[in-house]
């Protein structure tokens, strides 16, 4: 059985306008949710932040002139660095999936100015 429901919010015209002939995506979060998302997306932007730096690093290592035995152990170490953050960067990923996934997508009908 299906079940009808309304969201009604009021906003300021330009932010009203955004909604203009686009779709509208609702996910369901709890209090606790909605911090764990903002969290989760902010751990991961940091993440990649810091996959960036790693990979001008190593790039820095393979055009430097050094020998090859302490190129090898400078790439290592900077591979090692990622390995932590890279596996906390998938589980982060993994439940902003769970989360997102939650979501309805609703889509304007043309005239009434209802949504469905």
């Amino acid at each position: 059985m299906a079940r009808e429901i309304m969201i009604i919010f009021e906003l300021e015209e330009g932010k009203a306008a955004l909604f203009d002939g686009r779709d509208i995506m609702a996910v369901p979060l709890s209090g606790n949710e909605r911090q764990e998302l903002r969290q989760n997306l902010n751990g991961l932007a940091r993440f990649l932040t810091f996959n960036a730096k790693c990979l001008s690093t190593l790039r820095q290592i393979l055009e430097a002139q050094q020998d090859a035995a302490a190129q090898a152990e400078q790439i290592g170490k900077t591979l090692a660095q990622l390995m932590e953050p890279g596996r906390n960067a998938v589980e982060l990923h993994d439940r902003i999936r769970e989360l997102i996934g939650r979501a309805v997508f609703v889509a304007q009908e043309t005239g009434q100015g209802r949504l469905n």
